[in-house]
């Protein structure tokens, strides 16, 4: 996807309820390029999930440990950063999600990098499940993935088969481990 695509894609999510990505706000999205790469940021995040919003009756956003592992970066010809990440609540496992990394827009440190993941499941009862994770990763220091961390929003929108929609909203806050 080219980065102009990727700048439509994150005003796109963020018009379907996402909140808090810096390129959301100023409509861009810088691509990492070979003059000014991406930290690569594959690994493991624990974090602690909160609730902000849950106007569903059947479903609840399970607050408290999280776990997000990033388990692919890749980067295109135009700089464009694809991930794909993994996400784990203290239920267990319970989606893989597919997004985009953009640039710092910092020139020094710490470096904040957007990113949007998502993901869209369909429960056997006809229920669509639509997750939306956007945030930034956060570089303390070059080099050191010890002071990588992450701050983001999780919207979950729920519609079932007779088209009545309820949205989880969480706010998670992670280190790398």
């Amino acid at each position: 996807m080219h980065a102009n695509s990727i700048k439509v894609f994150l005003a796109a999510a963020c018009l379907a309820g996402c909140v808090f990505v810096s390129a959301c706000d100023s409509n861009k999205c810088l691509s990492c390029g070979e003059g000014d790469p991406c930290p690569d940021l594959s690994g493991e995040y624990y974090g602690n999930m909160k609730s902000l919003t849950d106007n569903c009756d059947t479903y609840d956003l399970v607050v408290g440990d999280h776990y997000l592992r990033i388990l692919s970066q890749t980067s295109d010809e135009n700089g464009d950063v694809a991930l794909e990440a993994e996400e784990k609540d203290l239920r267990g496992i319970w989606g893989t999600l597919s997004g985009w990394l953009c640039n710092a827009e910092e020139s020094s440190y710490p470096k904040s990098y957007p990113f949007l993941l998502q993901d869209t499941q369909t429960s056997e009862d006809g229920t669509s499940i639509n997750y939306y994770m956007n945030g930034v990763f956060v570089v303390a220091t070059e080099g050191d993935s010890s002071s990588y961390s992450y701050t983001a929003t999780l919207t979950i929108r729920i519609t079932d088969t007779d088209n009545n929609i309820c949205t989880l909203l969480g706010s998670v806050d992670g280190t790398f481990n």
